[in-house]
């Protein structure tokens, strides 16, 4: 395959049904913490589509550490060591997810519950523009932190040319 000539390959591989209905699993592991893990389609990244960029902007107002749902059940209520939100840019439809691990597996329905409720609080009631503003440096510059060593510039380029390569761009 030359680099920059567009390809004619077409995958047969037909996508994912629609999902109606919640779908849930309760794994238990002995002497691992409890986990809650949230996890919702996604959207394929395209260069042309903006909503992955939405996508992984709303996970960081949501979930990062500098959010109100990580200061409640993290700071605050001590419910959780750790809450975090994410979305990879793939060329296929992908997951969003969160997750939370837990001080006490019997707080997991409660952190699910506060999870659920910042995401429908999040589709009615706008980020202000200082949160937003906020978000996007948190990830321009959280992006520039983490090229900290030849391997993670590496891991991060490749990642990026792969994108590129598979969208023909």
């Amino acid at each position: 395959m030359v680099l920059g000539k567009k390809g004619d390959y077409v995958s047969p591989v037909p996508p994912e049904p629609k999902q109606n209905e919640t779908r849930y699993a309760h794994i238990q592991k002995a002497k691992f913490p409890p986990v809650v893990s949230l996890n919702y389609k996604a959207p394929a990244y395209t260069d042309k589509n903006t909503e992955t960029v939405a996508l992984d902007l709303f996970m960081t107002m949501l979930f990062s550490e500098k959010s109100a749902l990580y200061n409640k059940l993290v700071v605050t209520e001590q419910k959780a060591r750790s809450v975090d939100g994410n979305f990879f840019f793939t060329r296929d439809p992908y997951l969003a997810s969160v997750q939370a691990s837990l001080v006490d597996e019997k707080d997991m329905q409660y952190v699910r519950d506060e999870i659920t409720k910042a995401i429908e609080e999040a589709k009615t009631k706008p980020f202000s523009e200082k949160e937003i503003a906020d978000a996007k440096s948190r990830l321009r510059y959280g992006f520039a932190m983490c090229m900290d060593s030849p391997s993670q510039i590496a891991n991060n380029l490749s990642f990026s040319l792969g994108l590129l390569i598979i969208l023909k761009v």
